[in-house]
């Protein structure tokens, strides 16, 4: 596990977050949670987060229910330098 934050961690309303791992190559999983079930996107909001690396984009979102898992990186093959998770709530 590279990092968990307890709920309400991101609860400031219109604030860009962005944390920087340094991150081995590997599979990670990526889980959101929300304690209201609407997601971060389009309801009450325009919130979404990004996980990218040194080459793009590797997953975004923000529709979501309660929970959604986004699985990213694999075992073999380039190492991973760094990995940014960008969240906008």
């Amino acid at each position: 596990m590279l990092d968990k934050k307890d709920a309400g961690f991101y609860s400031d309303t219109n604030t860009f977050h962005t944390t920087d791992y340094c991150a081995t190559d590997a599979e990670y999983s990526f889980v959101i949670n929300d304690t209201w079930g609407d997601g971060i996107c389009c309801g009450y909001g325009s919130g979404a987060y990004k996980i990218t690396d040194d080459e793009g984009v590797v997953v975004e979102g923000g529709s979501f229910g309660s929970s959604k898992t986004e699985l990213f990186g694999s075992c073999g093959g380039t190492p991973v330098c760094s990995h940014a998770i960008k969240n906008q709530f």
